[in-house]
């Protein structure tokens, strides 16, 4: 289990992403806005459609 991190800042992405993508493509996503997670940022992403979100 990995301890728990830093919490630096919690972001919402405002543009639609494909959840097709696997965990690293989304970790990407990430990258391209400028957010690290693995430095304490908590980036929420929503789908097309606006039906889901994710941590």
């Amino acid at each position: 289990m990995l301890p728990p991190a830093k919490l630096r800042c919690v972001h919402v992405a405002l543009h639609k992403v494909d959840f097709r993508k696997s965990h690293d493509g989304l970790l990407a996503e990430c990258y391209a806005m400028d957010f690290d997670p693995f430095a304490g940022d908590v980036v929420f992403i929503r789908d097309r459609d606006c039906g889901n979100i994710i941590m």
